[in-house]
């Protein structure tokens, strides 16, 4: 009954006629003339088309900025004038540790919770030979920059200046700067997490435990001088270890005197810890020396060394996902 209808009827009159174009020389001369997009022109489209799916979909705009500031807020009033407190390293250490973990978690599964569906229609779109697997995530890189500038700057800034830390305005730029790296490092994670998997439910599945002993290895939890030689090859891949001991460093080595002065005064501190009196130390010395055992690279030497661990693993992380072969 299907052959002999209308529509079999026009759906064959249809092929037959793209059949009789096809042979056409004409048209196929005229086909000659178009040619495939330029790398530059590819990114462009895929930009725009990304800002406009943005303009659809609240996960990615205006949900993110209102969970980031609130959650921000949050934070701001736990940690709220805690600096000027007695327990004054353990207060500004967990201020630190927690920016870190909160930018690194955030920006990862922020990228976790879009990615994989995004790579589906970049798969097939690829095999249709409408882009490079390459243009597709440079556009992804690109397109995503903004919001990693903007979240860390919202987060970082709010828990701060409620924290009340070290209130220089150079303390405070590079504390910015260190967070907007850290937060594009995790986003990269991100990335190469979500390239490994088609769900959103897998590609969140098989970071989480990953990026918890990343945490784990941060140096806040333990002293890394005493993890089993196997780990410690995990140290060195960990964002958390880099960003971590980079704003250690930013605070008691490159911090104003008055901030590290207010070490000194932590009397509840000192008085809580056993045995203070047999070390013979002043109590700046005393802080110094607490605060080396609390992770390693703690001297201000290594401070440009792991600044350039966290744009390495960046590069690297962004350079592996862009050479992923299954996806070609």
């Amino acid at each position: 009954k299907y052959a002999s209808s209308e529509q079999a009827l026009a759906l064959k009159e249809t092929v037959e006629h793209q059949l009789t174009l096809g042979n056409n020389t004409v048209l196929t001369d005229r086909m000659k003339l178009f040619k495939n997009p330029t790398f530059g022109h590819q990114v462009k489209w895929l930009l725009w088309r990304s800002f406009v799916s943005d303009t659809r979909n609240s996960v990615r705009t205006t949900f993110v900025v209102f969970r980031t500031v609130v959650l921000a807020c949050i934070f701001g009033i736990i940690y709220f004038q805690l600096c000027d407190s007695g327990h004054f390293i353990q207060n500004v250490n967990a201020v630190n540790f927690t920016v870190v973990a909160l930018t690194v978690n955030t920006s990862a599964y922020v990228i976790l919770s879009t990615m994989p569906i995004n790579n589906k229609i970049g798969i097939r779109e690829n095999h249709r030979g409408m882009f490079s697997i390459l243009t597709y995530y440079v556009s992804v890189v690109v397109h995503d920059f903004p919001m990693l500038i903007i979240f860390p700057l919202l987060v970082n800034s709010i828990i701060y200046w409620m924290s009340d830390m070290d209130n220089t305005w150079s303390h405070y730029l590079a504390f910015i700067a260190v967070g907007i790296l850290v937060s594009n490092t995790a986003a990269a994670y991100g990335q190469f997490f979500a390239s490994f998997s088609s769900t959103i439910e897998g590609a969140i599945s098989a970071s989480v435990p990953i990026l918890q002993i990343f945490t784990i290895l941060s140096g806040f939890f333990l002293s890394l001088t005493h993890i089993p030689a196997a780990l410690r090859v995990l140290q060195y891949i960990s964002p958390h270890y880099y960003a971590y001991t980079t704003f250690m460093i930013l605070e008691w080595k490159t911090g104003s005197l008055t901030h590290q002065l207010n070490c000194s005064r932590s009397e509840n501190y000192l008085e809580s810890t056993s045995h203070v009196s047999s070390y013979n130390y002043s109590r700046l010395d005393f802080c110094t020396r607490i605060l080396r055992h609390s992770s390693v690279n703690i001297n201000s030497q290594h401070l440009a060394f792991n600044i350039l661990m966290l744009a390495l693993l960046f590069v690297s992380k962004t350079y592996l996902t862009t050479d992923y072969k299954p996806l070609t």
